[in-house]
């Protein structure tokens, strides 16, 4: 299930004024002013928003992937595709040359091995989207200070993040990552239990740290993730181009908008003649080098942020005078090059 930040489920909780219930106190508890207690819940709000938003990137992403390998094998099976196969239209065959050859569908990397890996992959960043919508959910529980009752909405959402940790399910060749977080999820789900409200702070830099640490052990694992996605659709989207299964002319129409212009005719058929299939082909190795740089550049980013968010909690229980904008700094990036890489999708939220 996609899981759509436009619903927003946490949108009456951030429905509240600027406010901490937890650093309000610590404001008089710790001897700390109050307004770097409420730059500390933005911030938080921010990170955690962030950190879904990438997340769930990656989980629709590989959905995606999945999708198209689920319909490339499927094609691939029928004796009819199989008979219009056509030839590589970057390499045109000369006039008056002879026929070209009928050739074999180029299957690299699609085994049933890997299909079942796609189906995990789905699984194994779900889970890691619902922890990081559960965190958002208990931060800004934090942060909300105008309910009736925000001592049990907080508790309620941190015992919903505790299962939600507890759920994770572990990504091969970083398996050891989970366990991590252990720890702090049955601190979760014994907030109650935690009277001083110096204690329940600890438990949510704890958290914090314990997360940051968490991403650092799986963010190349992320990253080629994502990578294999991007080099799977690509490989067979330019086979169905090849096959003439899709048209490529929607794409050549839109190119001379930004520059107000328009073609000054409708090209007929153009995914049956080479010169175009040919371009669209290095189109889609074009945006799928440009994905792999966009992950990459968000992954590295948001880790950045993590780290420096963990440090500037510590440099905020110490009382120091902190600034924000290395961290704020480091989330604009991330974001940004998540932003990225939804524009790279087939079905982006701002064409629909």
């Amino acid at each position: 299930m996609r899981i759509s930040m436009k619903k927003r489920p946490w949108g009456s909780l951030k429905r509240a004024t600027v406010g901490l219930l937890i650093v309000l106190f610590l404001g008089s508890q710790l001897g700390c002013d109050r307004q770097p207690a409420i730059d500390l819940a933005k911030v938080g709000l921010d990170t955690s928003t962030t950190l879904f938003n990438y997340y769930e990137a990656l989980a629709q992403s590989t959905n995606d992937t999945r999708e198209m390998e689920f319909l490339w094998v499927a094609l691939i099976q029928s004796e009819q595709v199989r008979k219009t196969m056509s030839l590589d239209p970057c390499n045109p065959r000369p006039a008056g040359a002879p026929a070209r050859p009928a050739r074999a569908p180029v299957i690299p990397i699609f085994t049933p091995n890997h299909q079942k890996n796609l189906n995990d992959r789905v699984d194994q960043l779900r889970s890691r989207t619902l922890m990081a919508k559960e965190l958002l959910n208990f931060i800004s529980a934090l942060k909300d200070y105008s309910e009736s009752d925000p001592g049990a909405k907080v508790e309620d959402a941190a015992n919903k993040l505790g299962d939600a940790i507890s759920s994770l399910i572990p990504i091969p060749g970083v398996a050891a990552a989970v366990p991590l977080l252990s720890g702090v999820a049955g601190d979760l789900k014994r907030w109650r239990q935690y009277k001083n409200i110096k204690d329940r702070f600890r438990v949510v830099q704890r958290l914090l740290s314990n997360i940051r640490e968490f991403y650092d052990q799986e963010k190349d694992a992320y990253t080629a993730i994502m990578q294999d996605n991007s080099t799977t659709s690509a490989a067979a989207l330019k086979e169905l181009v090849k096959m003439e299964w899709v048209l490529v002319w929607p794409l050549f129409e839109r190119l001379p908008e930004p520059y107000g212009m328009k073609w000054a005719k409708t090209v007929e058929a153009p995914e049956t003649r080479d010169e175009f299939k040919c371009a669209f082909i290095k189109v889609v190795e074009f945006r799928n080098e440009r994905t792999k740089a966009n992950v990459e550049n968000a992954t590295e980013n948001l880790g950045e942020a993590l780290g420096e968010f963990d440090t500037k909690i510590t440099e905020f229980l110490a009382r120091k005078t902190i600034s924000w904008d290395s961290v704020t700094a480091a989330l604009g990036r991330a974001k940004f090059y998540v932003g990225e890489i939804n524009k790279m999708r087939l079905s982006k939220e701002e064409e629909k």
